[in-house]
């Protein structure tokens, strides 16, 4: 599940506990059948005068207390207000989130969701701008209480356990271009996430009503470089000198692209087409065209069977369709038949699959093994387009 139970909003009426989903709730219906189920099992090992054979339950899944009977659970009512502040006393405030859970911080529009739990996406717009020929976003966040705006900030570095449900590549290491006073991203989605963070960033300070008490809890926690506001005023009338702040705002070398991919999320490295070209949109933030990037030919006049090779001008060099190689079962999270199962040809030192969809991936694969190599062994890779 992509939200822990314990972290989901609960709603309560008619002495039931709601969830925002289907998913949720059935996992917590079984996480009550769990705990009564072992309080059952415990208080049979008592009766049968072996309770020092069978130990003791130290973990419950739910918040209310387990029952013996089916009768017992009937009778027994949910007190909303103690059970809602028991379950929800580290989400009803995004500085007591940013405390109890701290990985959120890594993905900003999660973490604005969670706050929100029935939020539009039409409280953020974005817009689109342009420098040198190439189009930027920028995004704005609308609090939906009071249609407060907080505009894309720029991203600051948060040193904090990794996560699987951060972003790849955290949102400091974008590529970042102030438009007239704006700050714009390389995607609608970066700057959505930098318009959240800045959301957050003003909450948690309002929240702590004293930039004395936010400098001493949450200096470490803040997601973007423009200082945090507390009131719209304050943010209207705000300067911030974006010369000093792209300064600091440098691409950082050591982040390792296929390191992270490996270890956080390896199975889409069978994605290889929409995998490398992301790890070129990353690289060379988003100027990397792939009109044309594949050459495909066939081996003859039957259309039987293909080759591909995928060359690029930032890299200057080719890579012709690989020999898939098993991979661990685990990572197939596709319907479609694992790459390596595909029927192949060599010949003349060329590898033929019978689909030129196929011969492509093959040559995004070959190049991310490439890359990889390259990246694990810090053998320098071209920074910027000829």
């Amino acid at each position: 599940m992509k939200v822990a139970i314990y972290d989901s909003p609960v709603e309560f009426s008619n002495d039931r506990v709601y969830y925002p989903s289907t998913k949720l709730a059935k996992n917590a219906a079984v996480a009550r059948y769990i705990d009564c189920s072992m309080l059952r099992e415990e208080n049979k090992a008592i009766d049968l005068g072996i309770s020092g054979i069978i130990p003791s339950p130290k973990i419950r899944l739910c918040v209310e207390e387990p029952y013996l009977a089916a009768e017992d659970g009937e009778s027994r009512k949910v007190h909303s207000v103690d059970m809602g502040r028991k379950n929800n006393d580290s989400l009803d405030t995004l500085s007591s989130m940013a405390k109890s859970h701290p990985h959120l911080l890594l993905s900003p529009i999660e973490m604005v969701d969670r706050f929100f739990p029935k939020l539009s996406r039409e409280q953020y717009t974005t817009q689109v701008l342009e420098i040198s020929g190439n189009e930027y976003y920028t995004a704005t966040f609308i609090h939906p209480e009071t249609n407060e705006k907080f505009s894309s900030g720029i991203g600051r570095e948060l040193k904090l356990e990794s996560h699987k449900g951060r972003l790849i590549p955290p949102l400091h290491l974008s590529h970042v271009e102030v438009i007239d006073g704006k700050v714009c991203y390389t995607s609608a989605s970066r700057a959505s996430h930098a318009a959240a963070a800045r959301f957050i960033d003003c909450m948690i300070l309002r929240e702590c009503q004293n930039r004395e008490k936010y400098d001493a809890d949450f200096a470490n926690l803040r997601l973007c470089l423009e200082d945090p506001y507390m009131d719209e005023a304050q943010g209207n009338s705000q300067v911030v000198n974006y010369d000093d702040l792209l300064k600091s705002h440098h691409k950082h070398k050591g982040f390792k692209f296929w390191t992270n991919i490996c270890l956080d999320k390896p199975h889409l490295l069978l994605r290889c087409r929409l995998t490398l070209r992301n790890f070129l949109h990353y690289k060379y933030d988003g100027f990397a065209s792939f009109l044309d990037a594949y050459d495909t030919k066939s081996l003859d006049d039957n259309n039987e069977w293909f080759t591909s090779t995928f060359s690029h001008s930032i890299l200057n060099e080719a890579f012709d369709s690989g020999l898939f190689a098993k991979f661990p079962q685990v990572y197939h999270k596709s319907k479609f038949p694992p790459l390596h199962s595909h029927d192949v040809r060599v010949v003349d030192c060329k590898v033929y699959y019978k689909d030129p969809v196929v011969a492509e991936f093959a040559a995004a694969a070959r190049a991310i093994d490439c890359l990889m190599h390259r990246e694990l062994n810090d053998v320098e890779i071209p920074e910027e387009p000829e």
